[in-house]
């Protein structure tokens, strides 16, 4: 149990170590337009932002001098394909997450000057805020005057029950702002508040228009990386009681397991954030068998033996979120998640003998009601350089038995080797 507290020590340390590197500069080519209108071409600190950013990081070359432009200082930057214009907007800064809202209808406004992003430039233009809370907005508007698109959400109290409600004003705005296209009507009824249907949407109102779409960035698409895993794993079987019917095996300590484990990954790499997020998904092969003794002793004339010989493979599905930091020309990396282990082997044996003075019998049993589902909490630390990963895992799992008067918890610890195609 203390490696287990210690592996986990580690872990904690390295998300406190590696936090900070990981927002090291990103500097790549753009351009900003000042006050003046003059465009001035150099370098952007690019961090992949999901929060708009409230400031950039610009140097005409690499050698030269840093300078952080705000809304305020600059009319507009672009960099990595991304284009960001400075504006007066007017914010609702009212709760949107389900736990937190209110029974008031009336938004919370805020006027300040920000960066928005270009969704869709043209004669009809979307703009899109995320704030620092992680709200988002979205903007129309044309000639410098920004309109926001609003949608509110709050409480409504009937009969002493509160149900969520939503005022989508923002499709009211949308009906007139692309009221050239009558078409579109329909579908901005079904429209949500979202980045990808508002653009969508927007496409479809310049296709029906014919009209031309000036600026849209490309869109950040999800990554997937494909690989093979294989490894070692130490498997200890532990089981917990206080049925007198089983203490037998709850007495009997039963040694480490190594075995071999292998399997395939996907790992899709979520947009945003420099590909910091991924989403893990194995199928895993593993397996662990022991053997263990326990004798309950009267005493020399009366006694009776137990072994017991437990084991088990399983195909493991994994699901895990990962987390990467880069150190130098690697990355460092902490996951988390859930297995899901069937049973595709067994061994599942009990002899008893019983000693009674100069009368011995044997029984040979097994332990029923043997789960085939095996599920499991994963925590996991590993590195990689370019194609190549090597990871410790820990895993604890339920077992395979079923019994409310017995468990049978099952720790694992790996080390697996990845390669990515």
């Amino acid at each position: 149990m203390k490696s287990i507290k210690y592996f986990l020590a580690i872990i904690i340390i390295c998300i406190f170590n590696f936090t900070n590197s990981y927002s090291q500069k990103n500097f790549k080519t753009g351009y900003v337009v000042d006050i003046q209108k003059d465009t001035i071409k150099g370098l952007i600190d690019y961090q992949n932002w999901d929060k708009t950013p409230k400031a950039i990081v610009f140097k005409t070359v690499s050698d030269s001098k840093e300078t952080i432009y705000t809304p305020n200082n600059i009319q507009s930057f672009s960099v990595a394909g991304e284009r960001y214009i400075s504006g007066i907007v007017t914010i609702d800064e009212s709760a949107y997450r389900d736990n937190e809202l209110s029974e008031s209808e009336k938004p919370r406004y805020k006027t300040e000057k920000v960066f928005l992003q270009i969704l869709i430039n043209g004669e009809k233009t979307l703009y899109y805020l995320k704030d620092e809370n992680l709200k988002v907005h979205f903007f129309i508007g044309q000639n410098g005057i920004y309109e926001t698109l609003v949608i509110i959400k709050y409480l409504n109290n009937i009969g002493g029950d509160s149900f969520i409600q939503t005022k989508e004003i923002f499709k009211g705005q949308l009906n007139i702002y692309l009221q050239d296209c009558p078409s579109i009507q329909k579908k901005i009824s079904n429209v949500s508040y979202s980045k990808d249907d508002l653009t969508r949407l927007f496409k479809e109102y310049y296709k029906c228009t014919q009209k031309e779409i000036l600026y849209q960035p490309e869109l950040e698409k999800i990554k997937a990386e494909v690989g093979i895993l294989a490894g070692l794993s130490l498997t200890k079987l532990k089981f917990i009681g206080t049925d007198d019917y089983f203490i037998s095996l709850i007495n009997t300590e039963y040694p480490w397991a190594k075995n071999f484990t292998a399997g395939g990954f996907i790992n899709i790499v979520l947009p945003r954030k420099k590909g910091k997020w991924s989403i893990n998904n194995e199928l895993m092969f593993t397996s662990y068998k022991v053997s263990g003794m326990n004798k309950d002793s009267y005493n020399t004339n009366i006694y009776t033996n137990t072994y017991s010989s437990i084991g088990y493979s399983y195909f493991t599905i994994n699901n895990l979120l990962k987390l990467k930091f880069p150190v130098n020309k690697i990355f460092l990396y902490i996951n988390g998640g859930f297995s899901n282990g069937i049973t595709i082997s067994e061994t599942n044996y009990l002899r008893v003998e019983s000693h009674v003075y100069s009368v011995n019998s044997i029984s040979e049993s097994k332990l029923n009601n043997a789960r085939k589902w095996e599920r499991g909490l994963l925590l996991g630390l590993g590195s990689d350089f370019r194609n190549l990963s090597i990871e410790l895992r820990f895993e604890r799992s339920d077992g395979m038995s079923s019994y409310l008067e017995l468990t049978s918890p099952v720790i694992r610890c790996f080390c697996i080797l990845g390669y990515k195609f």
